[in-house]
């Protein structure tokens, strides 16, 4: 054996000396973190957001909370298999614990792709979106009030609602309301788009018949149509997105036969 080195374990005498009587004059180390203390380190930060423009708003963001949730299940799966691999065996107990955590840990991800789900339909806005818990609402003001989450300040600040208090998500009259209204809107907008892309181009065609003209605008029009109808169609499937494109440029091209 080297007279400095532990060959076991790569840890030099001088160094274990000097550990030893830190210990002996009760000098400790840091104790290290558990994994849920890590969880909660890294999660609290987008947890809990304050926000100081306009209105010094708190926000509780529950979409953080399960992430945070499907770390600590992840953390009690890797623990199954650490026993797994230690015991070299799969216990009946164990499989149930298993089970219930893969079960836990699956409707975790469903929860989260719900959530953001909610999240692209909310476009931003606090309000519409439900996994979020601010102050802009009284209710949920209260709550947060109730877990001492605001400061002084914010307690006088009045909520949208102050007149005429909700509970949270919305009455079933209203959201159907809302739904509707965003749908007409939807279906008018691309009703309007639709006609635009193909008047606006037949135009410019119609006033400056030129061959360099017909070709730029044809091209021109189908790459902003194509990028259009990918960036709204969100529930189209790639096929019938390639096909709509296929037949607005055969109108275009079969309008600049007939016109030259």
């Amino acid at each position: 054996m080297m007279a400095d080195q532990d060959r076991t374990f790569g840890i030099s005498v001088r160094d274990r000396q000097a550990a030893n009587s830190r210990h002996s004059t009760g000098a400790e180390l840091p104790a290290e973190r558990t994994i849920g203390e890590k969880i909660a380190s890294i999660g609290r930060p987008d947890l809990i957001v304050r926000i100081k423009e306009p209105h010094r708003q708190v926000v509780v963001d529950l979409a953080v909370l399960n992430r945070m949730r499907v770390a600590g299940l992840q953390n009690q799966l890797v623990t199954e298999v650490q026993g797994i691999n230690e015991d070299h065996d799969l216990a009946p107990q164990r499989v149930d614990q298993i089970d219930s955590l893969l079960s836990k840990y699956c409707k975790a991800i469903q929860d989260w792709e719900l959530m953001e789900k909610y999240s692209a339909h909310a476009n931003g806005k606090h309000e519409n979106d439900p996994f979020l818990i601010t102050t802009n609402f009284h209710l949920q003001k209260a709550i947060l009030h109730d877990a001492n989450f605001l400061d002084p300040d914010q307690r006088a600040y009045k909520t949208k609602d102050r007149e005429n208090p909700q509970l949270p998500i919305g009455s079933r009259p209203g959201l159907r309301m809302v739904r509707d209204t965003q749908a007409v809107v939807k279906r008018f907008s691309f009703a309007l788009f639709g006609g635009l892309s193909l008047l606006a181009p037949m135009v410019l065609m119609v006033l400056r018949k030129d061959t360099l003209t017909a070709l730029l605008t044809v091209s021109v029009s189908v790459l902003l149509f194509a990028f259009v109808v990918a960036l709204w169609a969100e529930d189209v499937s790639p096929s019938t997105v390639v096909t709509t494109v296929a037949a607005y440029t055969a109108v275009l091209v079969v309008f600049v036969g007939t016109s030259s």
